[in-house]
């Protein structure tokens, strides 16, 4: 499954940015700067946070890429050197980073949908020659790490 999530959090983001790029602009979220709602009032008393609270539409959806992928590679990892501690405890620590990035996203999503009069993530079109395909990769590549991971 893990193969298959980093495979459909690519095909999500190419997906929503070829119909930005057909739509002949580039969308939001509004940067905080551009925003006519920011009611802070030049107030420079208020801590900045940490993390972005916007970042430029699509490029949020690289935080579920990125968070799919390093699981996936703590996955790979505990896998081949399967007789060994230290990889299967930095994939347990893959979860340490994972989650906090998937809720990162979820943030930044839910505040790109209040500024936005409509969400603009596009789901790419998957009919059922597709998910075969993606299903036969993603379980060949799973026998593939199994069976290196074994030979190892």
């Amino acid at each position: 499954m893990d193969f298959a999530l980093v495979i459909e959090y690519i095909r999500i983001f190419i997906t929503t940015k070829e119909h930005i790029r057909d739509a002949g602009r580039d969308t939001l979220p509004l940067n905080v700067d551009d925003d006519d709602n920011n009611d802070n009032n030049n107030d420079y008393r208020r801590s900045s946070p940490i993390w972005p609270t916007t970042i430029d539409h699509p490029n949020h959806i690289w935080l579920l890429i990125i968070a799919a992928g390093f699981h996936l590679i703590g996955n790979v990892l505990a896998t081949f050197f399967i007789g060994d501690a230290t990889p299967s405890l930095l994939f347990g620590l893959t979860y340490a980073v994972t989650f906090p990035l998937y809720v990162y996203f979820a943030y930044l999503d839910t505040n790109a949908a209040s500024v936005l009069p409509q969400k603009r993530i596009y789901l790419p079109s998957t009919p059922a020659w597709k998910v075969t395909v993606i299903s036969i990769l993603s379980i060949t590549l799973s026998a593939l790490t199994l069976r290196i991971g074994a030979s190892l």
